[in-house]
């Protein structure tokens, strides 16, 4: 990935130890995946892709509390950056690669990101900022939320969990479906998950639910919801 002309040195170094990071993350539930299957590719595409993006809005910002970038450079840049980024990952870490396959994971990342926790908190970010430069104050550094601000976003798994499923209820919603976790539970093991308590346990990372089951609704995730639902 190419950073932009005139983005500084040193902003770059988190977005490179994210990617390093990011690349040990990948290989690692990877192996494990080929093992124990709790992952799919797409998923871990997606997590790869959503921990580089942030950080580079983070450093963004950072470009812009500085002085460096302006206000509207930021937004073009953070949304210039993401797409070729999906691209990059998904050209170098999908098994099976197709045109098809491409759209659909671009597809559900872009949602997924954009109904994501860190981008509310990146554009409330980017409105501090913009208010206080109107106010004709210095501009303060981007400054991470603290975990106390942050609350509830430590569990990575959970936090992925929840995006995916939100992506694909939106999904559902633009193919004229409404999507209850009832329902995913239902089509995940039929005759057998008649509410939705297990796809509750599934979001929150509980380990009343376990890898088989975990498996049994990531299946349903991978598939068209016009076809596991077809009258609607």
């Amino acid at each position: 990935m190419d950073y932009p002309e005139g983005f500084p040195e040193d902003l770059k170094l988190p977005i490179e130890r994210s990617i390093a990071e990011a690349e040990v993350e990948f290989a690692t539930r990877n192996t494990r995946r080929t093992l124990e299957p709790v992952y799919t590719t797409d998923q871990l595409m997606y997590v790869y892709v959503k921990s580089v993006f942030f950080v580079f809005a983070r450093q963004a910002l950072e470009a812009a509390a500085k002085g460096i970038w302006t206000l509207e450079r930021v937004r073009k840049e953070v949304e210039d950056y993401f797409q070729p980024l999906i691209a990059d990952v998904y050209s170098r870490k999908c098994d099976t690669p197709s045109n098809d396959g491409f759209e659909f994971f671009r597809e559900h990342a872009t949602t997924a990101i954009q109904i994501s926790k860190e981008w509310i908190r990146h554009q409330k970010a980017l409105a501090a900022l913009a208010k206080s430069i109107s106010a004709n104050e210095q501009p303060r550094a981007y400054k991470t939320p603290s975990p106390k601000e942050d609350a509830g976003s430590g569990n990575t798994i959970a936090e992925d969990r929840k995006s995916l499923l939100t992506a694909y209820k939106a999904d559902g919603r633009q193919k004229g479906i409404r999507i209850t976790d009832e329902m995913l539970a239902k089509a995940a093991k039929p005759g057998h998950w008649n509410d939705r308590t297990m796809v509750t346990w599934w979001k929150r990372d509980d380990p009343r639910c376990k890898p088989p089951h975990d498996r049994k609704i990531r299946a349903v995730l991978t598939r068209d919801p016009s076809s596991v639902w077809p009258n609607g």
